[in-house]
């Protein structure tokens, strides 16, 4: 018995799935793709609960995002819940131009 995470697990069966060499991240990123739309349809048949729908929306979000990026994910979170913060607390009139400007400082240092 091996001792692979079921991602690790789920990267080896697409890998040896395709039959065109293409890179990893690339063939994680067009599973996901390709996994999204059965999955909106089974999200079509959920219940109308705001609060359900949110809660699996963004568990399969973060899921796929993990997915395909392993934990850079946290680059992702971290620069957007930033860029929240701005836009919500900053000034009114200057929160567009403090949000650009920290994401373009935060990409150039990245």
């Amino acid at each position: 018995m091996s001792d692979l995470t079921v991602n690790e697990a789920l990267e080896q069966w697409i890998m040896q799935s395709i039959p065109i060499d293409i890179p990893k991240d690339q063939a994680k990123y067009v599973f996901c793709l390709m996994l999204a739309y059965p999955l909106a349809f089974l999200f079509s048949l959920l219940p109308n609960s705001p609060a359900l729908k949110h809660t699996i929306g963004l568990s399969i979000g973060v899921w796929f995002g993990y997915f395909i990026m392993g934990s850079e994910i946290l680059h992702s979170a971290f620069s957007a819940t930033c860029v929240y913060a701005i836009m919500r607390f900053g000034p009114s009139r200057q929160a567009h131009k403090l949000a650009v400007a920290f994401a373009i400082l935060y990409m150039s240092a990245g």
